[in-house]
Protein backbone atom coordinates (compact mmCIF):
# COMPACT_ATOMS: atom_id res chain seq x y z
CA UNK A 1 0.00 0.00 0.00
CA UNK A 2 2.62 2.24 0.74
CA UNK A 3 3.93 2.00 -3.37
CA UNK A 4 0.30 2.37 -4.44
CA UNK A 5 0.28 5.75 -1.96
CA UNK A 6 3.31 7.18 -3.60
CA UNK A 7 2.66 6.28 -6.82
CA UNK A 8 -1.01 7.49 -6.97
CA UNK A 9 0.31 10.58 -5.36
CA UNK A 10 2.95 10.85 -8.11
CA UNK A 11 -0.01 10.43 -10.90
CA UNK A 12 -2.03 13.24 -8.86
CA UNK A 13 0.43 15.92 -8.83
CA UNK A 14 1.29 15.39 -12.81
CA UNK A 15 -2.46 15.69 -13.37
CA UNK A 16 -2.81 18.91 -11.37
CA UNK A 17 0.23 20.09 -12.92
CA UNK A 18 -0.83 19.13 -16.57
CA UNK A 19 -4.57 20.73 -15.63
CA UNK A 20 -2.49 24.11 -14.89
CA UNK A 21 -0.56 23.96 -18.30
CA UNK A 22 -3.68 23.64 -20.05
CA UNK A 23 -5.50 26.68 -18.17
CA UNK A 24 -2.30 28.26 -19.15
CA UNK A 25 -2.49 27.59 -22.56
CA UNK A 26 -6.15 27.97 -23.17
CA UNK A 27 -5.34 31.63 -21.49
CA UNK A 28 -2.49 32.35 -23.77
CA UNK A 29 -3.71 30.80 -27.26
CA UNK A 30 -7.42 30.89 -27.02
CA UNK A 31 -7.59 27.52 -28.07
CA UNK A 32 -10.81 26.18 -28.33
CA UNK A 33 -11.83 22.19 -27.62
CA UNK A 34 -15.29 22.23 -25.97
CA UNK A 35 -14.16 22.44 -22.56
CA UNK A 36 -16.03 21.46 -19.67
CA UNK A 37 -14.67 23.32 -16.45
CA UNK A 38 -16.93 21.53 -14.09
CA UNK A 39 -14.99 19.12 -12.51
CA UNK A 40 -15.53 15.04 -12.85
CA UNK A 41 -17.30 12.51 -11.07
CA UNK A 42 -16.55 9.15 -10.55
CA UNK A 43 -19.17 6.70 -9.67
CA UNK A 44 -19.53 3.47 -7.56
CA UNK A 45 -22.17 1.27 -7.84
CA UNK A 46 -21.16 -1.22 -4.54
CA UNK A 47 -20.29 -0.01 -1.35
CA UNK A 48 -16.91 -2.09 -1.93
CA UNK A 49 -16.08 0.26 -4.44
CA UNK A 50 -17.02 2.78 -1.98
CA UNK A 51 -14.58 1.79 0.49
CA UNK A 52 -11.66 1.41 -1.54
CA UNK A 53 -12.16 4.80 -2.48
CA UNK A 54 -11.16 5.23 0.96
CA UNK A 55 -6.77 5.00 -0.03
CA UNK A 56 -7.14 7.50 -3.31
CA UNK A 57 -8.96 9.95 -0.91
CA UNK A 58 -6.25 9.80 1.36
CA UNK A 59 -3.94 10.51 -1.68
CA UNK A 60 -5.85 13.40 -2.15
CA UNK A 61 -6.15 15.05 1.08
CA UNK A 62 -2.24 14.59 1.72
CA UNK A 63 -1.37 16.53 -1.73
CA UNK A 64 -4.28 19.40 -1.34
CA UNK A 65 -6.59 17.97 -3.98
CA UNK A 66 -10.24 19.69 -3.52
CA UNK A 67 -12.68 16.85 -3.51
CA UNK A 68 -16.20 15.81 -2.55
CA UNK A 69 -17.68 12.36 -0.83
CA UNK A 70 -21.37 12.02 -2.91
CA UNK A 71 -23.64 9.87 -1.42
CA UNK A 72 -26.55 8.64 -4.14
CA UNK A 73 -28.55 11.74 -3.80
CA UNK A 74 -25.45 13.83 -3.71
CA UNK A 75 -24.02 12.18 -7.41
CA UNK A 76 -28.00 13.11 -8.40
CA UNK A 77 -27.60 16.48 -7.58
CA UNK A 78 -23.98 17.24 -9.34
CA UNK A 79 -25.09 15.25 -11.76
CA UNK A 80 -29.69 15.31 -12.90
CA UNK A 81 -29.14 13.11 -15.71
CA UNK A 82 -28.34 10.43 -12.94
CA UNK A 83 -31.68 10.72 -11.43
CA UNK A 84 -33.41 7.65 -13.46
CA UNK A 85 -30.14 5.41 -12.51
CA UNK A 86 -30.27 6.50 -8.47
CA UNK A 87 -30.91 3.01 -7.64
CA UNK A 88 -28.05 1.71 -8.73
CA UNK A 89 -25.56 4.18 -7.16
CA UNK A 90 -24.24 3.47 -4.09
CA UNK A 91 -21.75 6.62 -4.20
CA UNK A 92 -19.03 8.64 -5.89
CA UNK A 93 -16.40 10.89 -5.48
CA UNK A 94 -16.53 14.53 -7.40
CA UNK A 95 -13.43 16.19 -8.14
CA UNK A 96 -14.57 19.97 -8.90
CA UNK A 97 -11.08 21.13 -10.24
CA UNK A 98 -10.93 18.78 -13.06
CA UNK A 99 -11.83 19.61 -16.45
CA UNK A 100 -12.64 17.64 -19.93
CA UNK A 101 -13.26 18.37 -23.41
CA UNK A 102 -12.72 16.73 -26.77
CA UNK A 103 -9.96 15.38 -27.48
CA UNK A 104 -9.94 15.19 -31.32
CA UNK A 105 -10.55 19.14 -31.34
CA UNK A 106 -7.93 19.73 -29.05
CA UNK A 107 -4.81 17.71 -31.12
CA UNK A 108 -6.54 19.43 -34.42
CA UNK A 109 -6.46 23.08 -33.22
CA UNK A 110 -2.98 22.23 -31.19
CA UNK A 111 -1.26 20.89 -34.06
CA UNK A 112 -2.79 23.27 -36.54
CA UNK A 113 -1.18 26.08 -33.77
CA UNK A 114 2.04 24.18 -34.18
CA UNK A 115 2.24 24.28 -37.90
CA UNK A 116 1.31 27.97 -37.52
CA UNK A 117 4.84 28.45 -35.48
CA UNK A 118 6.98 26.28 -38.17
CA UNK A 119 6.69 22.61 -36.76
CA UNK A 120 6.72 19.88 -39.81
CA UNK A 121 4.82 16.56 -38.93
CA UNK A 122 6.05 13.48 -40.92
CA UNK A 123 2.58 11.07 -40.17
CA UNK A 124 3.29 7.66 -41.40
CA UNK A 125 7.28 7.92 -41.31
CA UNK A 126 8.62 4.97 -39.72
CA UNK A 127 11.24 5.44 -36.64
CA UNK A 128 14.41 3.12 -36.50
CA UNK A 129 16.03 4.66 -33.47
CA UNK A 130 17.44 7.98 -32.52
CA UNK A 131 20.72 9.33 -33.32
CA UNK A 132 22.95 10.32 -30.76
CA UNK A 133 26.52 11.90 -30.20
CA UNK A 134 26.76 10.48 -26.35
CA UNK A 135 25.78 13.59 -24.80
CA UNK A 136 22.40 14.62 -26.83
CA UNK A 137 20.35 13.08 -29.19
CA UNK A 138 20.89 14.62 -32.78
CA UNK A 139 17.65 13.60 -34.17
CA UNK A 140 15.46 10.73 -35.39
CA UNK A 141 16.53 8.12 -37.75
CA UNK A 142 14.13 6.95 -40.25
CA UNK A 143 15.61 4.61 -42.52
CA UNK A 144 16.73 7.08 -45.32
CA UNK A 145 18.75 9.41 -43.46
CA UNK A 146 19.04 11.59 -40.55
CA UNK A 147 16.09 13.84 -39.29
CA UNK A 148 18.22 16.36 -37.26
CA UNK A 149 16.27 18.41 -34.86
CA UNK A 150 17.06 20.64 -31.67
CA UNK A 151 14.85 18.34 -29.40
CA UNK A 152 13.07 15.18 -29.71
CA UNK A 153 9.92 14.45 -27.94
CA UNK A 154 9.35 11.01 -27.37
CA UNK A 155 5.44 9.69 -26.69
CA UNK A 156 5.02 6.60 -28.02
CA UNK A 157 3.28 4.79 -25.13
CA UNK A 158 4.39 1.28 -24.91
CA UNK A 159 6.85 1.71 -27.25
CA UNK A 160 8.73 4.16 -25.90
CA UNK A 161 10.80 1.96 -23.66
CA UNK A 162 12.85 0.01 -26.42
CA UNK A 163 13.30 3.67 -28.40
CA UNK A 164 15.03 5.03 -25.33
CA UNK A 165 16.72 1.67 -23.99
CA UNK A 166 20.22 2.41 -26.54
CA UNK A 167 20.71 5.65 -24.56
CA UNK A 168 20.53 3.80 -21.14
CA UNK A 169 16.94 5.03 -20.10
CA UNK A 170 14.67 3.09 -18.41
CA UNK A 171 11.69 3.96 -18.91
CA UNK A 172 9.13 1.93 -16.83
CA UNK A 173 5.95 2.34 -19.37
CA UNK A 174 3.99 -1.02 -20.01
Amino acid sequence: SGAYAENKSRMVRLAEYSRDCLKQLRAETGIAYDERTQGTLQLFRTQKQVDAAYKDIQVLKADGVPFEVLDPAGCVAAEPGLAPNLGKIAGGLRLPGDETGDCFKFTRSLAAMAVGLGVEFRFGTRIKGLVHDGARVLGVDAGNGLISADACLVAMGSYSPQLVKPLGIDLPIY
